[in-house]
């Protein structure tokens, strides 16, 4: 991290001793928006982290939208999102006299698909005799992993990546020993081991920009990155222990992503560029709504209780939007189905403005044929009943299910 000679407003302290929680200010980086909270994070594992403070600031939305225009918005939120958290989530709230010396132990950016490029993969090692496994014998394969991604075509074609690329996260996902699934492998002896990997990369670029806006705010120690989906992968795994096999549905501002994981194990993701602002745009062109009309009117639609003035219109333009989304989506059930049938159950992450309008669309019959039982999928909505048995909120009007997702996955990284 680069030095900087700017006086911060907030300076993260040594943590305290008599401290039984961590302060940290989480960002979501999403395709349409920037959620940031500030949230108490315990150091016990039986003790669920504490949301002081939720907000989400959207981008500026545009009718036609290409990369530059995206990232321009995406850190003009940040900015927004990282002023708001000093103001609202600090100054409101009861330590705003010792802000100036203080106060947070870690600050956490987690980013959507929309910044990063993901690889899975799974490698192996086989030895004549059994032989103890050791850190750096893992070390080793995640090393090979890690090479192989930085010049895989993925990352050397992907848009969303420049010529200088920043490594956001490496992860162990799943270790095993002999064919068997251990959660500690070190010290054990065995004549193979296999080992689940997850990397993924942000373009430097980007990472800077978001850096040098946290520099000038907080002048942090240290920047935490992770991705969404690692996160999402990892607290449902946890939430749901007895589902192995399972997919990951994501739909965000601009893009929806799917992942699928067999055996416990992330194997595939995939995306498509239609998300919320894509029935949005559809709403406005055939109704001439602007963006928050448009958003009230597929509310009122998937509550039947349509805006008479709008009705026909905003009802052709939902169908047209559900008609070419749907084409996406059977595209990329297709491609997703070719090796092996696909799993039942769907963990579903949306807008609240607009995931009962996808539930009702997933649930259909149709797609039948794609899941290993040939039956319709069972969508499980991640949303406040799924989460906040897990997580405290100081308001429960600003439960966020992204947020909330990041912070119990942060939790479980802070406890090991």
């Amino acid at each position: 991290m680069q030095d900087t000679v700017q006086s911060p407003r907030v300076t993260p302290k040594a943590s305290e001793e008599t401290s039984d929680t961590e302060l940290t200010a989480l960002f979501d980086i999403g395709s349409a928006s920037v959620g940031v909270s500030l949230v108490d994070i315990p150091k016990e594992a039986d003790s669920p982290p504490y949301l002081r403070f939720c907000a989400r600031i959207p981008f500026t939305f545009h009718e036609d939208l290409n990369f530059e225009r995206f990232e321009s918005a995406m850190l003009k939120a940040f900015k927004e999102a990282a002023a708001l958290l000093v103001k609202e989530g600090v100054q409101k709230r009861g330590i705003g006299s010792i802000f100036s010396g203080m106060t947070l132990d870690h600050i956490v950016c987690v980013f959507a698909s929309s910044w990063t490029v993901v690889h899975t993969s799974t490698l192996s090692a086989e030895y004549k005799k059994p032989t103890e496994i050791t850190p750096a014998r893992i070390g080793q394969l995640l090393s090979q992993a890690r090479t192989h991604f930085k010049t895989s075509s993925e990352v050397t074609d992907s848009e969303k990546l420049s010529s200088e690329r920043y490594l956001l996260e490496e992860s162990i996902l799943q270790v095993k020993l002999n064919e068997y699934v251990t959660h500690t492998p070190y010290g054990k002896t065995a004549s193979k081991v296999e080992v689940g990997l997850y990397l993924s990369m942000i373009a430097r670029g980007v990472f800077e920009k978001i850096e040098h806006i946290l520099e000038q705010t907080f002048n942090p120690r240290d920047i935490v990155t992770h991705s969404f989906l690692l996160a999402s992968f990892s607290v449902m795994r946890d939430l749901f222990p007895t589902e192995e096999d399972f997919i990951l549905m994501d739909v965000g501002g601009e893009i929806t992503d799917l992942a699928v994981i067999r055996d416990g194990m992330l194997m595939d993701t995939i995306s498509f560029p239609h998300g919320k602002n894509f029935v949005v745009r559809n709403i406005m062109k055939k109704t001439g709504a602007h963006h928050a009309q448009a958003e009230s009117l597929i509310t009122a639609h998937t509550e039947i209780s349509p805006d008479v003035t709008h009705a026909p219109k905003a009802h052709e333009g939902l169908a047209e939007a559900e008609d070419l989304w749907l084409s996406s989506f059977r595209d990329t059930l297709t491609t997703l189905s070719q090796s092996s049938a696909l799993p039942k159950t769907i963990f579903l992450t949306a807008d609240k403005v607009i995931d009962t309008w996808f539930l009702n669309i997933i649930r259909r019959d149709e797609f039948s044929k794609f899941t290993i039982v040939k039956q319709p999928f069972t969508v499980v909505p991640i949303n406040r009943k799924q989460l906040t048995p897990y997580c405290h909120l100081a308001s429960e009007k600003a439960f966020d299910s992204f947020l909330a997702t990041e912070a119990l996955f942060f939790h479980k990284t802070v406890l090991g």
